[in-house]
């Protein structure tokens, strides 16, 4: 990637400074001209906002030569914040913000979807003003959802992180983020030398934090960004992807979580926002025939790294009728802990242990889908807390397996 001073600005001459306080990447849309529009909305916004601070926007794209800066038909002057194209080949959008503030020397980098219509939350602004106002070092985006959305991150992502580093982050891995100079240096050295085949994702970054004393966050953002999908298609490949880079960080940074005991709540700037209007209800009875036949083809494997009195709880689970199901919070966090020491262990090819775990998640989303299905948004978030209790009083669990595996062996 050029250096500040060598990037090319096209469309509308643009003075290009050689050093920002605040540097903001867009990304997430293909579509060059939706790109464009984000730019000058967040150009606008901070501008008004930062007055006295230098910052420019850099429209991020993946190809040789990033997409030419368009003109927009309804403005006649140039934004107050220059907007730049910057190619980043061969790295993240992750990597190329950090890889830029470190260019420019930022004080604070952000990372946002490109969303070209107005929006009523200045998310921009809402990330790094926590790092420029309140010396925060991460900000977390913190999405409006409706009770049936992110369902993997409520089950798995968003319990065992909080309870394996203690802080209460409720969506701790979003394609959305700022984070402070100090971080930034942090993670371009000691943390991308200590695990580069991880550097420059969203979950090496957000644990990275996590396992140090760096100050987190959250910002209320509201509803998340339409090109940024929760999870693929494929839903076995999507959670074989998130949690095993999970269980990778947790092996990285053991000695650092094994010393955290229980949790803390992070500050949450913005208000809440309603979520978007409901989609249709998951089917929960095709869930659990994915749970029930999963037992079936792979219990065997399952008693690789899960205790016969798990099994036989499974078992059992699978004669239990529709309208009653329900997997045990403090059974499910077991399983979660459970495969996490097999990967950590490798009691069995990776990537098939972290596979396997799709029927199993299956099987807890269908009795959580049940249980939520009728309730309004403050008991979801209490059942959702309860959850996330049975993590935290599963820890010794996972500790003392972690520590002592042969004492566990089924």
């Amino acid at each position: 990637m050029q250096a500040p001073s060598e990037q090319t600005v096209r469309g509308p001459e643009l003075p290009l400074p050689r050093r920002a306080e605040i540097v903001v990447g867009v990304h997430g849309d293909p579509d060059a001209a939706e790109a464009v529009r984000t730019g000058h909305r967040i150009s606008r916004q901070l501008g008004a906002v930062y007055r006295d601070r230098s910052a420019v926007v850099l429209l991020l794209g993946d190809g040789e030569q990033a997409a030419p800066i368009a003109p927009v038909a309804t403005r006649t002057t140039l934004p107050p914040i220059p907007l730049l194209p910057w190619s980043h080949p061969g790295r993240s959008p992750l990597e190329a913000v950090l890889r830029a503030a470190e260019d420019f020397d930022a004080a604070a980098c952000v990372l946002v979807a490109a969303e070209g219509g107005e929006s009523p939350i200045d998310s921009a602004r809402q990330l790094v003003a926590p790092i420029l106002d309140e010396g925060h070092d991460l900000v977390c985006p913190c999405y409006a959802t409706h009770r049936f959305e992110g369902v993997l991150s409520t089950g798995i992502v968003y319990p065992l992180t909080r309870a394996v580093f203690g802080k209460r982050l409720r969506q701790p891995i979003g394609d959305e983020l700022a984070v402070s100079r100090r971080l930034a240096a942090y993670l371009l050295g000691e943390a991308w030398h200590a695990d580069p085949a991880h550097a420059g994702d969203f979950v090496w970054l957000v644990t990275a934090a996590l396992a140090r004393e760096f100050r987190v966050c959250q910002a209320q953002l509201g509803a998340r960004p339409r090109h940024l999908p929760e999870a693929d298609a494929d839903l076995a490949a999507s959670l074989a992807h998130v949690v095993g880079l999970l269980f990778h960080e947790m092996r990285q940074h053991a000695s650092r979580w094994q010393r955290v005991k229980g949790s803390q709540l992070v500050k949450t700037y913005g208000d809440p926002v309603q979520p978007n209007a409901e989609a249709g209800q998951p089917q929960i009875a095709a869930m659990l025939s994915a749970f029930q036949l999963g037992f079936q083809e792979l219990g065997r494997l399952w008693g690789t790294v899960l205790p016969p009195q798990t099994l036989l709880a499974l078992k059992r689970l699978t004669g239990a009728p529709a309208e009653t199901f329900c997997l045990d919070d403090g059974l499910w966090a077991r399983i979660v802990y459970d495969f996490a020491v097999g990967y950590h262990l490798a009691l069995m090819d990776r990537p098939l242990l972290l596979r396997s775990m799709t029927p199993l998640y299956l099987g807890w989303a269908a009795g959580f889908v049940r249980e939520v299905r009728d309730l309004d948004p403050p008991a979801v978030n209490a059942r959702v807390e309860r959850l996330c209790r049975a993590f935290e009083v599963a820890k010794p669990y996972l500790i003392s397996r972690w520590r002592w595996p042969d004492r566990f062996n089924p």
